[in-house]
């Protein structure tokens, strides 16, 4: 995704895959785990990602050496 995006900005499951480099399919599976970003099912099979919503995301998932990214991907998975 290029360009300055805005936070109120309501996001596709493709792009909002494509931001956080991922497919389409991850997403999919993460919501269905409920371990994903939160989004919008307001248009039922089509759900929308809030930008900010990635954003913050990813910064839960910020770790600061291998050990604490290796116990915040097995926190994520319980």
């Amino acid at each position: 995704m290029s360009g300055t995006v805005s936070q109120d900005r309501w996001l596709s499951s493709r792009e909002s895959a494509d931001y956080l480099g991922v497919e389409p399919s991850t997403l999919s599976k993460w919501r269905q785990r409920g371990i994903g970003p939160h989004y919008s099912c307001a248009l039922g099979r089509d759900p929308r990602y809030r930008w900010s919503e990635l954003e913050s995301f990813m910064v839960v998932g910020m770790a600061s050496n291998t050990a604490e990214a290796r116990h915040l991907r097995r926190a994520k998975k319980a």
